[in-house]
């Protein structure tokens, strides 16, 4: 199990998208700060890569992988699960993970589209699931949705 260290201002800090561009700024600044950072990520070795270089960046080790395809609601369920398991709470959730659309329409396993599925319904399913371990560190506990142009252009998708 994770746990942060001895400061009271640590913080445990949730980001999805971490593999992108956004994503890997706001990571640093995190990691930066001290603060533990939880990175679900899709792809396992590209999420290695990432955290890797960040605790090469900014020494801090409290920086942890978790495998989740937000494209899947079995698999969001089954990360909460593990996140409930293996953290003692949640202070900062920080959805950014996003899906850029390609002219053709896509589904998830769950069959909704695939820029709805991830870019919009992921970060609810996410903000509910964890909802008890985001009360554990209430009053204080935040969510950042971080949204870009796509998420605003759903119907445009093909």
């Amino acid at each position: 199990m994770a746990t942060s260290s001895s400061s009271a201002s640590t913080k445990i800090i949730l980001l999805t998208g971490v593999t992108g561009q956004i994503g890997g700024a706001i990571g640093r600044l995190i990691a930066t700060q001290g603060h533990t950072l939880i990175l679900p990520v899709r792809d396992i070795q590209r999420g290695k890569n990432v955290q890797q270089a960040l605790i090469a960046e900014t020494g801090n080790s409290n920086i942890y992988l978790e495998q989740v395809d937000l494209a899947s609601y079995k698999s969001i369920r089954k990360f909460v699960q593990t996140f409930e398991s293996k953290y003692p709470k949640l202070d900062v959730l920080i959805n950014n993970a996003a899906y850029t659309p390609s002219a053709k329409k896509t589904l998830t396993v769950d069959n909704l589209e695939s820029n709805f599925a991830i870019n919009i319904f992921s970060y609810y399913l996410l903000m509910q699931g964890l909802r008890s371990s985001l009360k554990k560190a209430s009053p204080q506990a935040r969510i950042v949705n971080v949204a870009s142009n796509y998420a605003g252009h759903l119907g445009k998708c093909e």
